[in-house]
């Protein structure tokens, strides 16, 4: 089994990246049969928040798999919806056109681009409140920061 990087991006960034790579994808809807797990071990504990999910109606974002039908981000998402609704699921996904071996490493990449723009927007907001203080409630400077 492949090691696979935590997403914790939003959808609009990863499509957003992904198109700024140059790499197509395309949502589907997938019979849940047809997936191809990449990942070793579920967590029992998230197994059973997203399999609530499913039987609750909430809606869950789309998982990400490969071109061959590899999961590559969603892997508890998928199994809570198989045994909230058995095999015959239909799961939506997007579907990356990458192999199996490349789009870890595409979807680990966008990961960390993520990563760099959140610590970068927590050090503005740290260098913010630092530098207004109390004035950041002066509506003359929070043009500034917007």
């Amino acid at each position: 089994m492949k090691t696979l990087p935590q997403i914790t991006a939003p959808y609009n960034f990863i499509v957003n990246n992904l198109q700024e790579m140059g790499i197509s994808h395309k949502p589907v809807v997938v019979k849940a049969t047809k997936l191809k797990p990449l990942q070793e071990y579920l967590s029992s504990q998230k197994l059973e928040e997203f399999k609530k999910y499913n039987t609750e109606g909430y809606e869950m974002g789309p998982i990400f798999i490969s071109k061959e039908g590899y999961i590559i981000d969603g892997h508890h998402r998928a199994a809570g919806k198989i045994v909230g609704e058995g095999r015959d699921s239909k799961i939506k996904a997007i579907m990356i056109d990458c192999d199996y071996k490349t789009a870890p490493y595409v979807m680990g990449r966008i990961q960390d681009r993520w990563e760099m723009v959140s610590e970068a927007e927590d050090r503005d907001q740290e260098s913010r409140e630092l530098i207004l203080g109390d004035e950041k409630k002066d509506n003359k400077l929070n043009f500034y920061w917007k």
